[in-house]
């Protein structure tokens, strides 16, 4: 009896001490754990090293918390392209036998609108929000799925100082002083900690590089490397400037840290180029330094290959390049909610590390469809006008001029960028008792369609059609340089 318990005890002891000795396991889901926290093995390392073509996928403006998104349905957003995972979507030919499965995602700005930290929103949603509370409410998602998200911030994200020729410089803005700062610096907060996090993430195998700004106050540009590409982020613009903060801050333009950037570039690696401005934005960013040539023929140092990311415009866009060799194209992304009757989407991007970008393919994020009845405060119909207790009306939008509207010359002027709150128009305390929110497609993902009505039962939403005529007018609100009127060389 005892030489048997004492044979069992031996066999234990060997298989355990074989165990401990064997090399560890090649399986890409395998896990460690280390000072408590669990690390992935990153599978896009190996990709890389085959060259498996990836999926990228580029989101941009989601507003969370603004024009009425709130958390729930940006949530909803972050999550569908999470579950594209498991989803069945695939490529265009001839790449139609590769699913859609994102390797990474990349955020193109406008993450909220100056952290919810203006005016009546303040008070009623609970204050100023940061970093943070954005990560953690929404973002945060798509990091515990195992996706690295990296981001830009966009024009809502800045509180601009007076003579930084960036945009929000208007009087209407709150004073540029030291209690406001906080608001552009939370921004440049929430781009950094999205490359830390996804470094993390992918256990170092997402590298990256970060340039700052020469003033005490700007945005900061970024260079990272991912499954065997190179990922240059511009952040707001190429061109963005930067100031010191004192009462009399010197001012400064982005020459030396987009020189400090180009420098740092891999020209033999395929490289892919984000920021949240389009490349043909006019108005003060188009004239601020360095030039958009300038911008221009970085990019084309890469070759074959290279493609430029943008957002801001929130409608669906490619302008292509061909002045010059390589041609390339600056795909502007859709927004992400229901916008002027155009359906909320995304671009999932086809990377190759010896080849580029092999295709870009357009998602819509589906919604209701006609018919379909709702209660307020659920993720697809919350606005901020409901927390304000009115509906915006179309007279919200004639206050605000178009963000582009081609010039004579074929390029672009810009004005103020979009409004700041919800003023109740001449008519706003009329629309309670009209027939017609005759704006909701601008805001609202209530419908898949786009429209909506006020049905008359009080809390009730039905998917329907507005009239012709305020259609009409919503299809004049923002008008965006379309490709028989624009041209490389109309912006130059």
């Amino acid at each position: 009896m005892m030489s048997s318990l004492w044979f069992a005890f031996l066999c234990v002891a060997v298989f355990s001490i074989g165990a401990f000795l064997l090399p560890p396991s090649s399986d890409a889901s395998l896990r460690r754990r280390l000072n408590s926290t669990v690390w992935r093995e990153d599978p896009l390392s190996h990709e890389a090293e085959e060259d498996k073509p990836f999926t990228i996928i580029f989101v941009s403006d989601l507003e969370n918390r603004y024009r009425g998104h709130d958390i729930r349905r940006s949530q909803y957003v972050v999550n569908y392209i999470k579950n594209l995972k498991d989803s069945n979507l695939v490529f265009n030919q001839p790449y139609s036998d590769i699913f859609i499965k994102p390797k990474l995602v990349i955020h193109g700005g406008d993450i909220s609108h100056q952290w919810s930290c203006n005016g009546f929103k303040w008070f009623i949603l609970g204050g100023c929000r940061n970093a943070q509370d954005e990560y953690k409410d929404v973002w945060d998602r798509l990091y515990k799925a195992g996706i690295p998200m990296i981001s830009a911030y966009g024009n809502h994200d800045w509180n601009a100082r007076d003579g930084t020729g960036n945009p929000w410089g208007s009087e209407t803005d709150q004073p540029r002083d030291e209690n406001t700062d906080f608001i552009n610096r939370w921004s440049n907060e929430f781009t950094t900690l999205s490359y830390e996090k996804s470094a993390k993430l992918t256990n170092g195998n997402l590298e990256y590089e970060e340039f700052y700004p020469t003033g005490d106050i700007g945005q900061s540009m970024f260079r990272a490397t991912y499954g065997g590409i190179q990922i240059v982020n511009f952040n707001s613009a190429f061109n963005w400037q930067s100031y010191d903060r004192t009462d009399n801050g010197m001012v400064y333009d982005a020459d030396d840290q987009f020189e400090r950037l180009s420098r740092s570039l891999d020209r033999n690696m395929k490289t892919i180029f984000f920021e949240h401005y389009p490349l043909n934005k006019g108005g003060s960013i188009g004239s601020q330094s360095p030039s958009r040539n300038t911008a221009l023929s970085l990019i084309r140092e890469f070759g074959e290959g290279v493609a430029h990311f943008s957002g801001h415009f929130h409608v669906n866009r490619v302008y292509p390049y061909t002045a010059a060799e390589p041609n390339f194209n600056d795909y502007v992304a859709p927004y992400p909610h229901i916008w002027n009757g155009n359906e909320p989407g995304f671009l999932a991007i086809l990377m190759s590390r010896t080849q580029g970008v092999l295709q870009v393919k357009t998602l819509d994020i589906p919604g209701l469809e006609d018919g379909d009845k709702c209660m307020p405060f659920n993720y697809v119909n919350i606005r901020e006008a409901f927390f304000g207790f009115w509906p915006e009306t179309n007279d919200w939008f004639k206050t605000y001029a178009n963000e582009e509207r081609p010039n004579e010359d074929g390029g672009d002027e810009s004005s103020a960028a979009t409004p700041r709150d919800n003023s109740l128009g001449s008519n706003g305390a009329n629309e309670l008792g009209r027939g017609t929110i005759s704006d909701a497609t601008r805001c609202c993902n209530t419908c898949k369609s786009g429209k909506q009505s006020w049905s008359g039962e009080v809390g009730w939403f039905v998917c329907g059609q507005v009239d012709d005529e305020a259609e009409a007018r919503l299809e004049e609100i923002i008008e965006v340089p379309e490709l028989e009127t624009w041209s490389e060389e109309s912006t130059r």
